[in-house]
Formats: C-alpha cells, structure tokens, sequence
C-alpha cells in the first residue's frame, strides 16, 4: 500500500487522491446501506425464531402429555408417568432471539410393554407430535443456518465499514488537504516570484 505521507505534491497525485477518496467514500454508503438491509432481515429472522420457539413449547408438551396416557393406560401411577421434563428458554445473541432447550429424562427404567395394541388414537396423537417435532426442529435448523449467515455476513460488513471509516477514508482526506494546501503554497510562491520580477523589471 501506497504510504499517502510520503506522496510528492504534484496536481497529478492531488487528482489520484481525489479519486481514490471518492471511490472510497461512495464504497462506505454502499456498504452501510448493505450492513443495514442485513440487520433488518436479521430481525424479520427474529419473529420467526420466536414463532418457532412457541410452537416447539406446544409440541413438546403434547408429546409428553400423550405419552403419560399411553403409561396410563397400562395402569402405571399418573405422578411416575411422566417421561421427561422439558425446560425451554429464550437466549439472546447480538440481539437475536434463539431457543434453549432443556431436557430431563427421568431416571426410573420405562416399564416393559410388550405392545400397543389398543392405544388407538393415542398412539396415532403420539405419531403424530413426534412428527410435527421434526418438522419444527428442521424449519428451526433452517432459521439458524440463515440467521448465522446473516451474522457472518454482518460481522464482515462491519469490518469493511470500519476499516474505510477509521483508517481509509481519513488517510486519504488527510493526504488530500496536506497536498491541495502544499500546491496552493507553491503557486503563491510563484505569484510572489513572479510579481517581483516583474517589478524589477519596470523599475
């Protein structure tokens, strides 16, 4: 990289500068612009998180509420049919929503059963939530996958904005006036030179 400190102040460097410092400015709107679509999608990502969260609580719960009917039905005390408890909370990261999931299987060993003839619609319900499970734990790995993009993409961004707004941009301004300040010396100078001249020889 070209170190703009040491750049001789000629009108043709002085035009270079101009339009590098152009190009980069005009690059850092760009990529603001870019950096704030992303945040954006990145909380319209944040709704669906919290959809999802809701509907994944839901199903847990049904699937857990089916299977203790299912114990019940084979006669087991409702307080030891519980299978697991499901702990679900909102974490935070960068300001997006996400979903931490608990999960305690109990301890005591399930009771042998040796079929499930008779459960009829209860089995057919219990089927039934454990697919809607992995129907919401993929659109969730779906969410996850584009709201990790996003931050990856963001975090980038930022890196650009940053190294334009703090190191680029103000190098350039800086190399800019120190050269337009030192040609506009110069050509007083000459004005200064060239009017004595001229005065000598008149005189």
């Amino acid at each position: 990289m070209t170190d703009i400190s040491r750049l001789p102040s000629t009108k043709s460097n002085y035009m270079k500068l101009c339009k590098d410092l152009e190009v980069y400015i005009t690059g850092l709107d760009v990529l603001k612009q870019k950096r704030e679509l992303l945040i954006n999608e990145l909380m319209n990502q944040q709704y669906g998180f919290e959809e999802i969260n809701e509907t994944m609580i839901g199903v847990f719960n049904k699937i857990n509420e089916k299977l203790e009917e299912i114990l019940s039905f084979h006669y087991f005390k409702p307080e030891k049919n519980k299978i697991f408890d499901i702990n679900i909370m909102r974490t935070s990261n960068m300001g997006v929503i996400g979903m931490d999931v608990e999960l305690n299987i109990k301890d005591e060993t399930l009771p042998y059963m040796d079929s499930f003839e008779g459960m009829g619609p209860i089995w057919d319900e219990t089927v039934g939530g454990f697919t809607d499970l992995f129907s919401g734990l993929s659109r969730w790995l779906k969410l996850y996958s584009t709201v990790y993009r996003l931050l990856r993409e963001i975090e980038k961004t930022s890196k650009r904005v940053r190294s334009l707004e703090n190191i680029f941009v103000p190098e350039y301004e800086t190399g800019v006036k120190r050269i337009k300040d030192e040609l506009e010396e110069k050509e007083r100078e000459e004005f200064v030179i060239k009017k004595i001249i001229k005065e000598k020889k008149s005189g």
